[in-house]
């Protein structure tokens, strides 16, 4: 599932994505964190800094959270990735916080 809450000043955005294969999972908090470092270079130009693996930094600041769930329903295991990303959209519209840069 996929919810975005959007303001006139504030972006969060949340997503949470349902993994049946537990095939690399005690790597898939890694992965998603560098998954979101390169979606974060992609769309706004910027380097995140991945701390505790879990949560992305933009020069100190936090701007994204990831938790990573996993558990079994009879014999079949799987992993729930949280992701939610925090980012400021001033008048000019672009998703990046002017305080982060």
């Amino acid at each position: 599932s996929i919810n975005v809450y959007l303001s006139s000043y504030i972006l969060i955005f949340a997503v949470s994505v349902f993994i049946i294969s537990l095939e690399g999972k005690d790597l898939i908090t890694t992965f998603t964190a560098v998954a979101v470092c390169r979606a974060i270079e992609r769309v706004c130009g910027l380097s995140a800094d991945i701390k505790w693996v879990n949560d992305l930094y933009l020069n100190g600041k936090k701007v994204c959270g990831i938790l990573c769930e996993g558990g079994f329903t009879g014999n079949n295991g799987f992993i729930i990735v949280g992701i939610g990303i925090n980012a400021i959209i001033p008048q000019n519209g672009s998703i990046v916080n002017e305080n982060l840069m």
